[in-house]
């Protein structure tokens, strides 16, 4: 960057031209990013062979100085930028310092996490050959639609004034190789803007989010010229499409949704209950909710938006008194177990939320739901165990779940599952 630019980018809200190719729109990318973690930015460039350097200190910022102070590079600093760039012409380094709102503390889990996340997010940039290193270790690019072995059931193109959207819906195989990563969480539609991924596993208002399409990825690509009708927000890390485009996307993709739905069925040939009572253990489950750490999406919300409170004396429209106690909750309230074919080599169970129920899949295919599920079906205490068993581990990875912690904790669930199948083997 040149001094000029550096100045403006370490701005809120720059005043910098822009292309329809550019990653970004409002000039506050660098800032927010930075100082959502640290108290401190340094910013190291070359531009045309001059290095410059840009400093914003919070704890400056707060004495009442909101200025970017920049000046020319001194000899380490221009050192150390020469490490990462060596003789290019054009380069640039930023380090944030006063570290002081990491959620994860782990130096080790917070660079797995991370290198994850940008092999993800960056990934077109990768295979074009960009390098992204952390720690001196180069990231590597994750795809999570799997193209390499799943199978494009559709593509298309759409024009929204006059610019185009990409789109491609991908099925990935049944006997994949890409878990923990099939589940109800990551299906859905990953958004491409300008070939970075802003938000992922979204159902765009399109499909109801099911085990049924666990299998099921997408991607829409399409570039600046639509982030308002897309609605990216100044983050550039989720979407809010207006409703004509919403109205678009179920037009072309409504019907193929309700096709692959049929298709990834039939392949998983399910049964949903392979005769396994589980009444009991729901029953008992639901009856002591009150004593349990459930996950938030399982917890009963009062008074929300979708449901506003009402008086318990009011009135139905045919002028009888409402009875509380008329309505029981039934014995499914708090939990569901369900069953899937998610292959040899997929985890034991998954684990999610859905309509405030926690959901407990089973796999089908994994050796201890045969030996030790299946074969012992009419044994009431021992089907129950299990399912306590199951519950907790899916409540306890629910409760810890988020953004920050999500691949350690999937790797848990498969590590967990990679062992307990080789010590159930005969």
């Amino acid at each position: 960057m040149s001094k000029p630019t550096l100045h403006e980018a370490l701005k809120l809200g720059s005043d910098t031209k822009r292309e329809s190719s550019d990653l970004g729109r409002f000039g506050m990318g660098l800032v927010t990013a930075s100082i959502s973690m640290a108290r401190k930015i340094t910013v190291i460039t070359k531009y045309n062979s001059q290095y410059v350097v840009g400093v914003l200190d919070l704890d400056v910022v707060s004495k009442g100085d909101w200025i970017c102070h920049s000046r020319e590079a001194n000899e380490e600093e221009i050192g150390y930028l020469q490490k990462f760039i060596g003789l290019s012409k054009n380069g640039t380094a930023v380090i944030l310092e006063k570290i002081d709102n990491l959620k994860n503390k782990n130096i080790n889990s917070f660079v797995d996490t991370l290198s994850e996340k940008m092999g993800q997010i960056f990934r077109y940039f990768i295979q074009r050959g960009i390098n992204i290193s952390i720690n001196n270790k180069e990231v590597d690019a994750v795809d999570p639609i799997a193209s390499d072995i799943s199978e494009n059931v559709y593509s298309t193109k759409l024009y929204i004034d006059g610019h185009m959207i990409n789109i491609r819906l991908n099925k990935i195989p049944l006997n994949h190789d890409v878990n923990p990563k099939v589940n109800m969480r990551n299906q859905g539609f990953y958004i491409i803007r300008n070939q970075r991924e802003i938000a992922s596993g979204q159902d765009l208002g399109i499909f109801q989010k099911h085990n049924d399409y666990n299998r099921m990825r997408g991607e829409i690509h399409f570039n600046t010229e639509l982030d308002e009708s897309m609605g990216v927000n100044f983050q550039k890390s989720g979407i809010r499409p207006n409703q004509a485009i919403v109205d678009k996307f179920r037009e072309v993709f409504g019907i193929k949704i309700k096709q692959l739905r049929k298709i990834l069925l039939e392949e998983t040939n399910i049964n949903r209950n392979n005769d396994i009572d589980n009444d009991s253990s729901k029953k008992k489950i639901n009856e002591r909710s009150a004593d349990l750490l459930q996950p938030p999406g399982a917890k009963e919300v009062r008074n929300s938006p979708r449901e506003p409170s009402k008086d318990r004396s009011s009135s139905s429209s045919q002028g009888r008194p409402r009875n509380p106690l008329k309505k029981k909750p039934s014995i499914a309230d708090k939990v569901d177990f369900r069953y899937f074919s998610l292959g040899l080599d997929g985890v034991y169970a998954q684990f999610d939320t859905e309509n405030k129920k926690t959901i407990i899949t089973f796999n089908i295919d994994h050796p201890f739901y045969e030996e030790v599920h299946l074969k012992n079906k009419d044994n009431k205490k021992l089907t129950e165990a299990l399912n306590f068993l199951a519950y907790s581990l899916g409540t306890s990875y629910l409760l810890c779940f988020n953004d920050e912690n999500s691949s350690i904790l999937d790797n848990y669930i498969n590590y967990f599952s990679k062992n307990l199948k080789e010590l159930i083997k005969p």
